[in-house]
């Protein structure tokens, strides 16, 4: 569920999905423990910070990806991007708000 897929325009993927396992965001994580406290972030989302949410991984992504991070138009989870690929394959990119919350992102 807390993996991420960069996709262009077109809904082509940029790279290879970052799957929820994947650890390699724990810089990051620490980078907004140290600026803002797990505590209040916590308060905050009722989440705890940890690597495999989706935020952390866009946010490493931009740090170490840069030309995929830019090209892309929308970072979804894989459920979403497989439910646009395999049975829509519209211009049309949705993320239930429950899954938004899992993420880490902010509601609309």
């Amino acid at each position: 569920m807390d993996g991420v897929v960069a996709v262009d325009a077109a809904g082509k993927p940029l790279r290879p999905a970052i799957i929820w396992m994947d650890r390699r965001a724990v810089p990051q994580c620490d980078a907004v423990a140290k600026a803002a406290g797990p505590a209040q972030l916590f308060q905050r989302s009722g989440l705890n910070l940890d690597p495999s949410h989706v935020a952390p991984k866009i946010r490493w992504l931009a740090e170490n990806e840069p030309e995929h991070y830019e090209q892309a138009a929308h970072f979804l989870l894989p459920g979403s991007y497989e439910d646009y690929y395999q049975l829509y394959r519209s211009a049309y990119f949705a993320l239930l708000p429950v899954f938004a919350q899992a993420a880490r992102l902010p509601a609309p």
